[in-house]
């Protein structure tokens, strides 16, 4: 019973690592060949977006501005921005309370 319990662990440890890619040298930003075409894994490639948009990307965080694609053709976001200004409203009336 007490050589059971090593091999189990072993196994699964195995299994995980392989499962997680530990021993992987897959690199997704190694596929990017800056041909202007976002190809395959590439998010973008130079202005070839794939349609999508500071909205899109942000999930709505900052969903104005404009977006850009680095060189390693990943999204760049530095030019999204929030939409609306916010404000310093003043909050409520003078209300006189009632009896």
């Amino acid at each position: 019973m007490q050589i059971k319990f090593p091999l189990i662990a072993l196994f699964l440890s195995t299994v995980t690592a392989t499962s997680l890619g530990a021993c992987s040298s897959d690199n997704s930003s190694s596929s990017c060949n800056n041909n202007g075409v976002a190809e395959g894994s590439e998010q973008c490639d130079g202005m070839d977006l794939k349609s999508q948009t500071c909205s899109m990307v942000t999930m709505g965080a900052s969903p104005s501005g404009t977006l850009a694609c680095k060189s390693d053709c990943t999204f760049d976001t530095s030019g999204c921005t929030s939409s609306g200004a916010g404000g310093s409203g003043t909050g409520g009336g003078s209300g006189t309370g009632g009896s």
